[in-house]
């Protein structure tokens, strides 16, 4: 009498196969999205031209945008205002408000490096907000300076500082000089996200014997015959 023990084979193999992919161990790797836009917070102290008639001393604010289009390369748009002091027997303040667009190249990949260095330059314009009055104008601006930025500090925040000369073209034309330190804020954080991939498990292989039984064989031959299968 022939025998098949197929089905009993395929069966214990489909439970082998399963139980190993469970015990199976994973690969766990790490993807980082970066971000390359960023936002700046700076107050300073501003040195402002004798030609305005005011004190040289006055605070600054200014807020930047930017964006690291390359490994060096930023372009950012700064939007700032001064007040210029004129003392307390000269009547009121001064004031400037007004903006840049500034092209600005570090020295290091500013994501990466612990200190950026920096230099930067641009045109822009601002308001001068004069007394009397019919001093008032619109000027045409020039910038350049130099600083730097860390690494993220905590929580994305860096640390940032810079000086900057800025030639306004105001009554002739005046020299002033800004101070400032701040923090910069990167526009979305770095995200490592962890990735799990199982492991191959490798195949269950099976073998299967044809079995031959006289058909006079007693019950404990039959049992013999059946234990001479064998999966792998």
């Amino acid at each position: 009498m022939r025998i098949r023990l197929t089905p009993i084979a395929v069966a214990v193999t489909a439970m082998s196969f399963g139980a190993s992919a469970q015990e199976g161990s994973t690969v766990r790797t790490t993807e980082s999205l970066l971000s390359r836009d960023y936002v700046s917070i700076l107050p300073g102290y501003f040195i402002p031209d004798r030609g305005y008639g005011a004190q040289r001393n006055g605070f600054t604010m200014s807020v930047l945008y930017g964006n690291q289009f390359s490994e060096h390369w930023s372009l950012e748009g700064n939007i700032f205002g001064s007040t210029l002091e004129t003392g307390k027997l000269h009547g009121t303040d001064y004031y400037q408000y007004g903006g840049t667009v500034d092209a600005a190249y570090g020295l290091f990949d500013r994501t990466k490096a612990p200190v950026t260095p920096f230099v930067l330059a641009g045109i822009g314009a601002e308001y001068n907000d004069m007394f009397p009055q019919d001093r008032s104008r619109t000027s045409f601006v020039a910038d350049g300076g130099i600083g730097f930025v860390t690494k993220s500090l905590y929580d994305g925040i860096k640390i940032r500082a810079e000086g900057r000369y800025l030639h306004n073209f105001f009554e002739g034309g005046q020299n002033d000089y800004r101070l400032s330190f701040g923090i910069e804020i990167p526009l979305g954080r770095v995200i490592d996200r962890i990735i799990e991939v199982p492991t191959p498990t490798p195949a269950a292989i099976t073998e299967i014997k044809e079995v031959h039984m006289p058909y006079k064989a007693t019950v404990w031959q039959k049992v013999h015959h059946l234990l001479s299968v064998k999966v792998k």
